[in-house]
């Protein structure tokens, strides 16, 4: 649900990511600081996840940083470079990957 909000808000706000990668340039600390807090926020919910057992240890703020990494790319796909496409069924295939790997067998 939350992916598929993100792609949604995206694509309807297709100017988000021209402000983020603009902050970069003109207050490097302010972009910085973004990141930072999405990763903080991440990595706090990655952490509750493994105490509950619903995760796998590991580092919670590398995993944080590819989750918002890879939700950033698929936004700027979806909002700059695709042509159609689900966001719902996007999300879905994204968490079921998160979830299950993507190699064929495996569940």
């Amino acid at each position: 649900a939350g992916l598929q909000a993100f792609l949604d808000f995206t694509v309807g706000n297709p100017g988000l990511f021209r402000i983020i990668r603009e902050a970069q340039f003109v207050h490097e600390a302010a972009f910085r600081e973004h990141y930072e807090r999405l990763v903080g926020g991440y990595a706090d919910a990655l952490e509750r996840l493994v105490s509950t057992g619903e995760c796998r240890s590991g580092d919670v703020r590398a995993r944080a940083w590819a989750l918002i990494g890879s939700a950033h790319f698929l936004g700027l796909w979806r909002t700059h470079w695709s042509e159609g496409g689900n966001n719902e069924e996007i999300a879905t295939d994204i968490g079921a990957m998160l979830s299950h790997g993507m190699l064929a067998g495996r569940h």
